[in-house]
């Protein structure tokens, strides 16, 4: 069956049984502290779900764009294959020099394994509301308003949203070609592919040069933080910026990802059902559009994912470190998830917050403060 589009007012559809006009509804919960492996550090997230909205506060239920349920496949470009190829590449040594610079650093300690599920990815855009907002997506799982905006994403990814390097700064590091002319000369434009092949040559060879930790960084960038193919060619300008690593580890990659990965969320799913297609791509990262999933209905994490235990490795970085995806989509799916959220009374966090701790690191310093507190449609 063809998907159709809502109407403009407020509408009860098969994908929720929800009223239109809903009541602010607080559930007080008991604290849930999670311990790190040496009982000293204290999950202040977790301790965030002491306070949890059931509804929420708007005053009433946006409308959905789609009515219908249909099925399709989504696929992704996104490996975590490319971070585990970085982990083997690299040397340990290699490993404690790249985790301190900042922003992409710590991203060589996130989990590796599970699966992306694209049954979670196309069940939740189908729950997609009217917003008029260009740079987020509200959506409504049974009934409850979730958000995907910036301040999500930040806490999430720990990419940088603003500052960085200046316009001057930027002109003047697109004259630099030395790992082009040093490893391509002949070639008219670079791959992913040929990024990965020199990265792993110079693991063979156990070059100590930096040049493995800039390939290893424009890897992660071009190959699973914007997913290209690996037949495409990597942006010119990025292979500039990799020259320098201090430039490179500084510059707003968020931005990047962010739009790239929103672009595909807010993507007309009726317009390109229309044309009988049955599965579509899902660009970006969309592996931080699912662990945010996971954090904003905690019961979803629950049975989809793991959520680890505080240790060195991940209690100063994004909450991304923390989540291990386990399960495999064929094994718990998304109607399964609905099921047990059907069943009982669940809690979801409309928008999430950050900690004390988190208010105060840096990639969440560079998002626009005029954005943060906006939780309007």
């Amino acid at each position: 069956m063809m998907p159709s589009a809502s109407s403009s007012q407020p509408t009860t559809s098969p994908l929720s049984s929800s009223p239109p006009g809903f009541e602010r509804n607080v559930r007080e919960e008991t604290n849930h502290i999670t311990e790190s492996s040496s009982n000293e550090e204290v999950d202040e997230e977790d301790q965030d779900i002491s306070r949890m909205v059931l509804t929420s506060e708007l005053k009433e239920l946006p409308p959905l764009i789609l009515s219908e349920y249909f099925s399709a496949k989504v696929t992704v470009r996104s490996k975590m294959a490319i971070l585990k190829e970085i982990q083997i590449w690299l040397t340990e040594e290699d490993k404690t020099i790249f985790r301190n610079y900042p922003q992409l650093g710590p991203l060589i300690d996130l989990p590796i394994g599970g699966e992306f599920s694209g049954a979670l990815a196309h069940n939740l855009l189908l729950r997609k509301t009217v917003c008029q907002k260009d740079h987020e997506v509200w959506f409504l799982i049974e009934g409850k308003p979730l958000r995907f905006f910036l301040n999500e994403f930040v806490l999430i990814s720990g990419l940088y949203m603003g500052g960085g390097p200046s316009e001057d700064e930027i002109k003047a590091q697109e004259e630099h070609n030395e790992l082009k002319n040093k490893y391509w000369p002949t070639k008219k434009s670079v791959l992913l592919v040929d990024v990965a092949k020199k990265l792993k040559e110079l693991s063979i060879t156990n070059d100590r040069t930096n040049d493995k930790l800039k390939l290893a960084f424009l890897y992660m960038v071009a190959g699973f933080l914007t997913s290209s193919d690996s037949k495409k060619v990597v942006n010119p300008s990025w292979l500039q910026y990799a020259n320098d690593l201090n430039f490179f580890t500084q510059y707003p990659w968020g931005n990047v990802c962010y739009n790239q990965t929103l672009d595909y969320i807010k993507t007309d799913l009726v317009a390109k059902f229309n044309k009988s297609s049955s599965a579509y791509n899902f660009y970006g990262c969309p592996w931080i559009f699912q662990i945010w999933a996971f954090e904003a209905i905690p019961k979803l994490g629950e049975m989809m994912a793991k959520k680890l235990a505080l240790n060195e490795k991940n209690k100063n970085g994004p909450r991304w470190l923390r989540w291990q995806n386990v399960q495999k989509p064929i094994v718990v799916s998304f109607d399964r998830c609905l099921e047990a959220m059907r069943s009982a009374e669940f809690a979801v966090r409309p928008t999430l917050n950050p900690s004390s701790k988190e208010s105060q690191r840096e990639y969440y310093l560079r998002i626009d403060s005029t954005t943060q507190d906006d939780i309007s449609l």
